[in-house]
């Protein structure tokens, strides 16, 4: 887990008390997609890996400093004013909705894209990645 990503524990507290020093039971984990904006990093888009980096911006920005490799999955999608992986040009600004999770095995973050945002939101048409 990394700063900048929401996440919701499910269990049971019923053994835990402040008293007892007892943890709780983790049931289950769900992670919330969040949207990030930023823009796209110059000749960083591989359409043949479905990925490309962002500098993340505003407030998420300060938290993420780096630049983010953000991964395109089978379930992702282009919306408002994006319509396919060309539109993601040297410096386009974009807002991705995914989860922002750190590679185990170089620590660099990784954002997993469900939705690829252009910043046009009258324009409602969606686009499947592939």
């Amino acid at each position: 887990m990394t700063p900048g990503q929401e996440i919701a524990v499910g269990g049971t507290d019923s053994e835990a008390t402040p008293t007892s020093g007892t943890a709780i039971t983790v049931n289950r984990i769900h992670l919330e997609n969040w949207g990030y904006e930023g823009t796209v990093a110059n000749s960083s888009q591989n359409s043949g890996q479905g990925l490309f980096q962002m500098q993340i911006t505003g407030f998420a920005g300060q938290v993420v400093p780096s630049t983010v490799t953000v991964y395109l999955g089978p379930a992702c999608d282009f919306r408002y004013g994006f319509g396919a992986f060309n539109d993601l040009s040297n410096g386009a600004k974009v807002r991705v909705v995914g989860l922002l999770l750190k590679n185990s095995t170089n620590g660099n973050l990784v954002l997993l894209a469900r939705h690829v945002d252009g910043l046009q939101f009258t324009d409602m048409t969606t686009a499947a990645w592939q």
